[in-house]
């Protein structure tokens, strides 16, 4: 988002120390063009230890608060909801008199353990001018919790759509990555949360294998102990090691690439608050991008995005039917193409240009409240 808005506006990130080369080295690892100012603030990123953590987040956004009371910039732009915590702790007199966009991807007392504090968060989601909800489950608990409605926009996540026209050998990648020419690739990237469903997906594929053997599943995005949680998951269900591709965190670039090496990506969140409420799959955004037809979960949040005729729905946490769907997509070519197509088509609604747009529309309307 950085990188869009600062086409149209003058944009400073604020960023915990890094030096230079590695901060560079982050930026190419997600693909970035570094278009926009970065701040390294004296600080970490987030800690393991609480208190250690707390410490650290208040000596950051200190910094920034020092920062603001001389800059000349007209709005602050957050998905932290640590900083509205911290604004909140500040008598009024000491906070910022910028405008405040708040992005929130979460209710965090409804949807993580870290949060116990219901009516701390209800006061902090009240202090921001706009607030940019990325799914309309959001923005119902927003408003259950208070917040006025007409604050609140609803705007979902974006994909660089540009990135994903690029030239590179598609048979030569296969080849590399041992999938055949006849062999249906069925991928999954992203983290591998439990709600994210994951291993659904795993115990639909051994079913998929008894009645389709030329195809294959690619799983990117799992840290090390992923790695081995599903290493072991497969030993269990007696799928060949062969069949499925375990690829841990790997650059942008590589997500592309294997995306564009596929035939169908899955979207298998399985029926939690976040999986069906809130999010808004940076996956999904990336499939449609790369021309995937998609076979996704039946929940609200994958409906908000994708009608009835643009992708195959299964019923949640239902392994079984998750693994009929694909295999009759496996076998139906002609569908594959015909979704795949259309979904490429509906990406350029939601690319980072087009969220730009949108949450610029929104940064106006914030400044002429105020003016």
């Amino acid at each position: 988002m950085c990188e869009a808005l600062s086409k149209l506006h003058e944009v400073n990130f604020f960023h915990p120390f890094l030096f230079q080369r590695t901060l560079n080295e982050r930026l190419s690892f997600f693909y970035i063009e570094k278009r926009f100012r970065i701040t390294r603030v004296v600080a970490f990123g987030p800690l393991e230890q609480k208190y250690l953590d707390f410490a650290n987040r208040v000596i950051f956004f200190f910094q920034i608060l020092f920062y603001l009371y001389f800059s000349k910039y007209d709005l602050v732009y957050t998905r932290d909801y640590s900083f509205l915590v911290f604004l909140s702790w500040l008598p009024r007199f000491l906070r910022p008199k910028k405008k405040l966009i708040y992005e929130p991807h979460k209710i965090y007392y409804y949807s993580s353990d870290k949060v116990n504090d219901l009516r701390l968060e209800i006061e902090c989601v009240k202090l921001p001018d706009k607030l940019i909800a990325i799914s309309d489950g959001v923005k119902q608990d927003l408003i259950e919790l208070g917040v006025e409605k007409n604050k609140i926009e609803v705007i979902p996540n974006g994909v660089k759509v540009d990135k994903f026209v690029i030239e590179f050998d598609v048979d030569g990648f296969r080849k590399e990555n041992h999938i055949s020419n006849d062999d249906v690739a069925i991928t999954y990237s992203g983290s591998w949360e439990m709600w994210k469903g994951v291993d659904v997906l795993i115990k639909a594929f051994a079913r998929v294998l008894r009645k389709a053997e030329n195809c294959k599943l690619i799983l990117v995005g799992g840290s090390k102990e992923d790695l081995i949680n599903k290493r072991e998951l497969i030993r269990s269900l007696d799928i060949s090691e062969e069949k499925i591709l375990l690829i841990g965190y790997v650059s942008q670039i590589e997500v592309v690439k294997y995306l564009r090496t596929s035939d169908i990506g899955v979207i298998p969140n399985i029926m939690t608050t976040m999986g069906s409420r809130y999010t808004s799959p940076l996956k999904l955004f990336e499939y449609m991008a790369a021309g995937l037809p998609i076979v996704a979960s039946d929940l609200p949040s994958t409906r908000e995005i994708l009608k009835e005729d643009e992708a195959v729905f299964f019923e949640p946490e239902n392994d079984n039917d998750l693994a009929n769907k694909l295999v009759n997509l496996i076998y139906d070519k002609i569908k594959r193409e015909r979704l795949g197509f259309l979904i490429s088509q509906k990406a350029k609604e939601f690319s980072y240009e087009e969220r730009c747009r949108k949450v610029t529309e929104v940064i106006d309307s914030a400044i002429r409240i105020h003016a």
